[in-house]
């Protein structure tokens, strides 16, 4: 099969990730045939059932959970491709720049589940794939300031690790790629996803919140992107549905809609209803107020409570 990979007419460059050897990139090659099969990477990531999905013992008439919810890798997927990406994600979150920033992201706010963690790297890897593949270029690893704050929050690498990325960071500056058309603000973690490591401004409750300016840099799909409901969603258009993520815990039904072009959801569930916008969305699943979950938004995206200038404080 490795022979068969490297004989391609037109490489794909997936053995150039950090993480991906060449038998894996020979398996995710033979069983994507065509990367032209997938519009998204998000539809790339639901073939393989690469995502940790929320689950519970049961639920409910009103379907919510009887007991503690828990999160557990998605069933759907060839079991052969997800052993190998298992395998994989274990040496990038080691190795590579792109998937250790992710993992230690995932592990600072989820530092007992860390095998959520592998499975978000899992789901990075492909995401990887996905944009390699597509833009016909190797891995680079300078192709964004991947690292940040969240990393100190990880064990420090052994001398044995440390050499390690020596020589990975050899084989970085040997690779080459897009660049942004623009630099950051600030130095963010960015994923597949869109989404960044926590603020390095300090939040309090004397913090003032412009909530039109948080808005303003955060859209829905990013957030759904984050809490791991973007593979659900069912559609074409800016119009898509699936089931609602705050009252039904078992994923059944499709009542649940949501506008990625006004940024705005809606349950149409009479026992339910809920409606609103991103900050909205994140204060029904964090079960928080307003402000709360305002804050949390700033601090979990890196997003500016407010201009920087040019803004006053407002009473309401």
């Amino acid at each position: 099969m490795v022979q068969a990979y490297r004989r391609l007419p037109s490489p794909n460059h997936l053995d150039t990730i950090p993480g991906i050897g060449d038998v894996t990139a020979a398996v995710l090659t033979a069983y994507i045939l065509d990367i032209e099969r997938f519009a998204t990477p998000n539809k790339l990531v639901a073939y393989f059932g690469v995502l940790p999905i929320e689950a519970s013992s049961g639920v409910d008439r009103d379907g919510q959970p009887r007991k503690s919810r828990r999160f557990v890798m998605s069933r759907r997927g060839n079991d052969l491709v997800r052993r190998y990406l298992w395998m994989a994600a274990l040496s990038a979150v080691r190795f590579n720049p792109a998937v250790r920033a992710l993992y230690c992201r995932v592990v600072a706010k989820h530092p007992d589940h860390k095998a959520i963690a592998i499975g978000h790297a899992m789901r990075k890897l492909l995401h990887l794939v996905y944009a390699l593949w597509k833009s016909d270029k190797p891995f680079n690893a300078k192709h964004y300031p991947w690292g940040g704050p969240a990393e100190e929050a990880v064990a420090q690498p052994t001398p044995a690790s440390e050499k390690h990325a020596e020589q990975a960071e050899v084989a970085k500056e040997q690779t080459t790629g897009h660049k942004p058309a623009s630099e950051p603000t600030r130095k963010v973690v960015t994923v597949a996803c869109g989404t960044t490591v926590a603020s390095e401004i300090p939040i309090d409750e004397r913090t003032f919140i412009d909530f039109a300016h948080v808005k303003g840099q955060l859209s829905l799909s990013r957030v759904l992107d984050h809490l791991g409901l973007s593979s659900r969603l069912r559609g074409s258009s800016p119009q898509r549905r699936c089931a609602c993520p705050i009252h039904r815990a078992d994923g059944r039904g499709r009542t649940f809609s949501v506008n990625l072009e006004e940024n705005v959801f809606h349950c149409f569930d009479k026992s339910c209803g809920k409606k609103g916008d991103a900050i909205d969305l994140w204060s029904l699943l964090h079960k928080m107020n307003l402000r709360a979950a305002a804050e949390d938004l700033v601090q979990t995206f890196g997003l500016e409570p407010a201009p920087s200038s040019g803004t006053e404080k407002r009473h309401g």
